[in-house]
């Protein structure tokens, strides 16, 4: 809420548009353990969340703030053992939204960083499943927070419809096993937006 304070006291006599989004992201990391890179392929997650476009006042771009619940999988052959992980994310992202001109000024491009948070996860090997430990000691497996880059681009499918499609990197090391080992997270995720009919505007004070 703060963020889109921030975001509305930039913009002019302009619309904010609400919507919701929802699909499926192919998740994994990199992951290097004593100088060994642990390879691995990504599996199938899914994602749900809440957005606003908000105008600036250049009407070619705008402000895109996202807060979504991820779930994120992904398959890594650690030490000849398939290894299944799967972690539940909030997730924030906020993107500069470039609107061009061309195709009916149907299409967006965006990049902007985002900011995680791990609620939870598992991790299943040689057929039994253990809990993912979130924290900052040594203890713990991984941890909460994460931070990185986001390109998005985006089709207007009608005008309530656009379907988008987004690739992350992580930029902060997410092992809490510093000593140990190293995971960079990436994601790729395609989402289906809904547009809410109802809009709100703010007017800015001279």
């Amino acid at each position: 809420m703060l963020l889109l304070a921030v975001m509305v006291s930039l913009t002019y006599s302009q619309e904010i548009r609400w919507g919701l989004q929802g699909g499926l992201n192919l998740s994994g990391g990199i992951a290097r353990e004593t100088g060994v890179v642990i390879k691995g392929n990504p599996a199938l997650g899914y994602a749900l969340g809440v957005l606003a476009d908000v105008p600036l006042a250049n009407p070619k771009w705008s402000i895109r703030p996202v807060f979504a619940f991820q779930h994120e999988a992904s398959n890594a052959d650690i030490f000849d053992d398939n290894t299944f992980i799967r972690v539940n994310y909030f997730n924030l992202a906020a993107d500069a939204i470039y609107h061009p001109d061309f195709a009916n000024k149907r299409w967006v491009f965006g990049l902007g960083p985002w900011l995680a948070y791990g609620l939870s996860g598992k991790y299943t090997q040689q057929g039994y499943t253990y809990k993912i430990n979130f924290g900052s000691s040594d203890l713990n497996d991984a941890h909460h927070f994460d931070l990185g880059l986001e390109a998005l681009a985006g089709y207007q499918l009608k005008p309530d419809m656009m379907l988008t499609a987004k690739l992350d990197w992580g930029f902060k090391d997410v092992s809490a096993q510093s000593d140990f080992v190293t995971i960079y997270t990436r994601s790729f995720g395609v989402n289906f937006v809904y547009w809410m009919p109802r809009t709100m505007s703010w007017t800015r004070k001279k």
